[in-house]
């Protein structure tokens, strides 16, 4: 197989501070946190672009993911997907007070500023898995990176491909046991177990598929 690929830009976020942070490294892949510190109570962060106030969240934390990030952290707080060249951020709350809050997609042209209020004197402050404790004095703004990050992509791979694997789209509760090894036969649950064995004697490996029988799997919805 001719294994050609492809290079992907990237998008990186990019903090500015009033004081140093991250070294001389203050970008990231795939998202920027605040985060209230262990179990104090949440936290207020005022949100701005480009200087026009958007929204306050009354929440434990607040996400902005790059396209890339918005499969990782963002996605798991119920954050939308978003395509890798789609030039934009997501703006996803963690565990927000109120109902009506919604993550948000903002063209990455935007200057994300903050102003957090809260109870404690500090909180957290993350470029992936870097982190910083700061104060609710220091200045904080987020804003797409001047370079971007050349990903090398196998041409026979694509970002919809990986979404459907991943996610699992397109395939009904019976294709997914099936995939995962499982097989419900009149007898019972079974788990298909693939394995090699080789032959000394003729030095050949030979696949063997075998049926182990279980008590039982998580049931199926009525709708499978």
């Amino acid at each position: 197989m001719n294994r050609t690929f492809v290079l992907d830009q990237r998008t990186l976020i990019h903090l500015d501070a009033n004081t140093s942070l991250f070294g001389d490294a203050p970008y990231a892949l795939n998202e920027f946190t605040l985060h209230k510190k262990d179990s104090s109570p949440m936290i207020k962060i005022h949100t701005y672009l480009n200087g026009e106030f958007l929204n306050t969240y009354w929440c434990d934390g607040l996400i902005v993911a790059t396209p890339t990030g918005s499969t990782g952290y963002s996605l798991s707080c119920q954050g939308p997907v978003v395509f890798p060249d789609s030039g934009s951020f997501v703006i996803t709350p963690v565990s927000p007070h109120n109902l009506n809050i919604r993550p948000i997609v903002v063209p990455d042209n935007n200057i994300i500023s903050f102003e957090v209020e809260g109870r404690t004197d500090g909180f957290l402050c993350t470029l992936d898995s870097r982190r910083e404790i700061v104060t609710k004095e220091v200045q904080l703004a987020v804003r797409k990176e001047t370079f971007s990050f050349n990903l090398i992509r196998l041409n026979e791979n694509n970002f919809l491909q990986t979404l459907r694997n991943k996610l699992s789209w397109g395939f009904g509760c019976k294709e997914l046991m099936l995939d995962a090894g499982y097989w419900m036969l009149d007898t019972g649950y079974w788990i298909l177990d693939t394995g090699y064995r080789k032959d000394s004697e003729h030095h050949e490996i030979y696949k063997i598929i075998t049926l182990h029988q279980v008590s039982s799997i998580n049931p199926l919805p009525a709708n499978c």
